[in-house]
């Protein structure tokens, strides 16, 4: 199925088409999410592991 039949299938109300946009879009949505909400964390953990070394110290 090409995205020209989904968008069809969609516009016109097919269930199954609907159903699977409705998976896709929480699928994005829920990975957004969880991209922002550990995006901080990930940081503080790199800074914790790795500390900033002052940059006087390269050659």
């Amino acid at each position: 199925m090409n995205l020209k039949n989904g968008l069809f299938l969609f516009f016109y109300g097919e269930e199954e088409s609907m159903e699977l946009l409705i998976i896709t879009l929480s699928i994005v949505v829920i990975a957004g999410i969880f991209f922002v909400l550990t995006r901080p964390v990930i940081k503080n953990m790199d800074e914790e592991m790795f500390p900033k070394k002052p940059k006087k110290n390269l050659p």
